[in-house]
């Protein structure tokens, strides 16, 4: 049986019975948003009051029936069944396969250090959460994160075709994601907006504009049709599960050089796209677009970015550049327009810190390398030979690393591990 409406539990109220203790709440539910009006400004103060009392809340964004169900056809329609595959393109049109590096033809470029080899910190102890002393917030620095969270690891070629590997892991290789850097002025980086070329490991700065201080924020973007063409219909599917992957990268680099990432979870998407200069219909014209994803604080995690303030910085900002086209032609799949549309983002509160489980550290690699020569040895798990093996100690130490620590990346950059 499925409730209509949600139980109300007042925090305080349920300590006496061990058997029926509640440790978790769901807040801000459309029914209550629907019919009780609850607002974001009032699920923020609950959340907080949940965290004070000790449980663990999950905030709802309350969407709409019509959202919600688009999302659940897009859910089934997207899958594959025992009797039935998910909608695809039947074959590759290898003519026409995208160009995998984004480009903005015009924009002015910073060519960047590869310096991620004087980068001492060791995986284990960044998986540990035993991180260096922040370094400071300089272009060396900035250009060391995205090398090993967003830039080229390898190079691949067989029968005549060349392909590059990343650091941040994708579905078929594809690389939906783009990056991007607003930042402050400093040293040989003038304050504004970059976008990240990881095939020249270089920024093309995309506008001007005052920047931010404390820290720096880094966008993340997908474009459908890069994973669409592979992937069809699902493609909307990976480039979320890209989205996050690249998240976790950034966070991760970011604790090498003993930053804590901190994702701007509050953030509307089309704040998103504004801040990025996603929205700038003529920067891409024939060009395909990208949807807006993330906003990434690094930095003072005490601090957050002013977001109106970045607004109006770069409404007057001088842009540059125009996006290059990466397909002649293109298959539309209403599906990933339907849902895209269907799961815009508005701007919400901040969702506070929940507690978690306390967990002791996790154990020490058998093979503790520095953490730029693991981040560029990924690779993905193909071609087993039934032969080689992994023993049981270290795969469970591998799983052990899954588990959420809030001191720990990738889990210290997200409000609710």
């Amino acid at each position: 049986m499925k409730l209509k409406f949600a139980v109300i539990v007042f925090p305080g109220s349920n300590c006496d019975h061990d058997a029926h203790y509640v440790t978790e709440t769901i807040l801000g539910h459309s029914e209550r948003r629907q019919y009780d009006g609850e607002t974001d400004e009032r699920v923020g103060r609950k959340v907080a009051s949940a965290v004070a009392h000790g449980l663990r809340p999950i905030a709802a964004i309350g969407e709409r029936r019509e959202e919600r169900d688009a999302v659940l056809r897009y859910h089934e329609r997207s899958t594959h069944h025992v009797h039935r595959f998910a909608a695809g393109p039947g074959g590759l049109d290898w003519a026409n396969q995208p160009d995998p590096f984004r480009t903005f033809e015009g924009a002015p470029r910073v060519r960047l250090p590869l310096a991620a080899d004087t980068l001492a910190t060791r995986y284990g102890d960044v998986r540990a959460g035993n991180l260096p002393p922040p370094a400071p917030l300089e272009l060396t620095q900035v250009a060391i994160l995205f090398e090993l969270a967003f830039g080229l690891s390898a190079w691949k070629s067989f029968g005549g075709n060349r392909w590059a590997l990343r650091c941040n892991p994708s579905s078929g290789n594809l690389h939906p994601t783009e990056a991007y850097l607003l930042c402050t002025a400093t040293p040989g980086l003038p304050g504004g907006l970059y976008h990240y070329v990881s095939r020249d490991h270089a920024f093309e700065r995309r506008a001007e504009a005052a920047g931010l201080a404390g820290g720096f924020l880094v966008g993340i973007s997908s474009i459908h049709w890069r994973e669409a063409w592979k992937y069809g219909m699902r493609a909307w599917r990976y480039c979320q599960h890209d989205c996050r992957h690249a998240v976790a990268a950034a966070a991760s680099a970011a604790a090498a050089r003993g930053w804590r990432g901190r994702l701007f979870a509050s953030a509307a998407d089309e704040l998103v796209a504004r801040l990025l200069g996603l929205d700038r219909d003529a920067d891409f014209a024939s060009a395909e677009r990208e949807a807006p994803d993330a906003l990434l604080w690094i930095g003072d995690p005490e601090a957050r970015p002013d977001a109106d303030r970045l607004r109006d910085a770069l409404r007057g900002a001088a842009w540059r550049g125009h996006a290059n086209r990466l397909s002649a032609s293109h298959v539309r799949w209403p599906d990933i327009d339907a849902v895209e549309r269907a799961t815009v983002k508005p701007a919400t509160s901040e969702i506070a810190q929940s507690p978690a489980r306390e967990l002791s550290p996790p154990s020490r690699p058998d093979r503790d390398l520095r953490f730029a020569e693991l981040a560029r040895q990924r690779r993905s798990a193909v071609d087993f030979d039934g032969v080689t093996r992994i023993e049981a100690r270290a795969f469970f130490a591998m799983l052990e690393c899954l588990l959420p620590r809030p001191g720990t990346p990738p889990w210290n950059a997200m409000p609710s591990p």
